[in-house]
Order: C-alpha cells, then structure tokens, then sequence
C-alpha cells in the first residue's frame, strides 16, 4: 500500500538500549542549541540543516562511541530486513539526535537539494532515512505523535499558520519505532519526517492531549568516508556551524 516507501517498525531495540540511550542523552553537557525549544547533536561525519542557500547550518559531529556505532549497525540490519537490499556503502554511519521539548518538531528533512551542493556535500547520493523515535515518558506520549511522509502533491498546511499539516500517508510513533524509507524515494521531491498531533478526519482538535514529554528523533544517515574534506569549499557558505561538543544537560524527568 506504501509503495516501499515508509514503514513503522516496533521492538526493534530492547530495553537495556534504550536506557543506554537514555543515559547518554542526559550526560553532561550533552546537547547543542538549536533554535527556540529544539536541541541536536551528531555523531559520526557532518550533516547540513536548512533548505535555502543562505541559511544553512553545519552540524559537526562528534566520534562515535560504542552505543552510537552499535545503534547505527542496527539501523543498516533494518533497513536491510525491510527492503532486503543493503544500504547505499558504505552504510549508516552518521546519527543525529533530534530533541523537541513540546512543540511537533520540523516540518521535513530534506535529505539532497538539486543545485544545492554546500548542502549536498556529506552526503551519499540516494539518502535512505531511518529513525528511531525516543519519548520521555512513554507510558503517557506513545502513539500521540504521526510521522508523514511528505511528496511535493500531497501534504498540505492544516491551519492558516502552517503549524499542522495533512499528509496523505503516516503512522503513528511509539516509543523505540523505527522509521525506515528508502533510498532513491521520490529524489527530486521533498521528503522526510515531520511529528505532528493525530487528528481525526475533518476534526480541528486532536484526538490524544499534547505530549507531555520530550521527544528525540534519532537518525541514521550516510556520509562520505572523507566527509570533513567534501566540506572543505564550502565553508564560508554555513551561517552557523553547531557543535561538536554540547553545552547544554537536559535532565527533564524531575522537571
């Protein structure tokens, strides 16, 4: 029905990972600011936020640690179990981590741009996604949240602020799920995630009360094994190069 396109994949990560998990995120010093209530952090090679020339944001990573590598070779096993073909080589390697304190999250994340090339630059060709959603509290925020797919024909601003959108396809996120889309989807298109409430049709309000935890998008990306130096042109292009190392602890369950 999804045209190989996207698929929501449960138990994937077990419990004793997911704490890891949660434990590195709330090391010290861990998180990097972003913008208003969203935070990020890297892993592995670069990756370049933003959609137009001008606004551009260099997000370098940091080295893997074992749970990074460990989580990035489970996300090739997915992707690999899902679609039985392996990845574009040399396979996930980069992660970035993703935190929204409240709000729904971006919109999309647009994997290559045409003509866009400091954008392109750590890049393979033919980006695959894959992502694990992680909530703060699970037992109160699973199932609240969709993740759309978004073609350039089919997804649409809700409300006059663009704040929701309609999309033609989505499922719901649960704690520890993995999303996995293929490479190649839709190359000329805008594609991505974007988090946002689940409403019912024609219904203006959402059929599940807010998230009342943080959620952190945990993606699995493949750089270049030179990224750093595919970067070295376009330097003075990025209007803000974030991280490596963070600033911030968010320790948010006492909160």
């Amino acid at each position: 029905m999804l045209e190989d396109a996207i698929h929501g994949v449960t138990n994937v990560w077990s419990d004793t990972t997911l704490g890891e998990v949660r434990h590195l995120m709330e090391s010290d010093k861990f998180w990097c600011y972003r913008s208003s209530d969203a935070f990020i952090k890297a892993y592995g090679g670069p990756y370049i936020l933003g959609q137009q020339e001008d606004k551009l944001k260099l997000i370098k990573g940091n080295p893997h640690t074992p749970l990074t590598d460990k989580i990035c070779r489970g996300h090739n096993v997915v992707y690999e179990l899902v679609h039985m073909t392996k990845p574009p080589a040399p396979g996930f390697n980069t992660l970035i981590f993703g935190l929204n304190l409240r709000r729904s999250g971006f919109h999309y994340h647009q994997d290559t741009i045409a003509n866009l090339k400091a954008k392109n630059a750590p890049l393979v060709g033919k980006q695959p996604v894959v992502t694990t959603v992680y909530y703060e509290k699970p037992d109160e925020d699973n199932g609240k949240e969709l993740v759309l797919w978004k073609p350039l024909l089919n997804f649409t601003p809700r409300f006059k602020d663009d704040s929701l959108y309609n999309a033609a396809r989505g499922c719901q996120t649960y704690h520890g799920m993995v999303h996995v889309q293929r490479a190649g989807l839709q190359s000329h298109a805008q594609h991505g995630i974007f988090h946002t409430p689940v409403f019912e049709e024609g219904k203006e309000q959402p059929t599940a009360d807010p998230r009342k935890g943080y959620r952190v998008a945990i993606t699995a990306r493949i750089t270049y094994p030179d990224s750093d130096k595919m970067l070295e042109p376009y330097l003075n292009t990025y209007c803000r190069t974030i991280g490596p190392q963070g600033d911030k602890t968010l320790c948010l369950s006492d909160e």
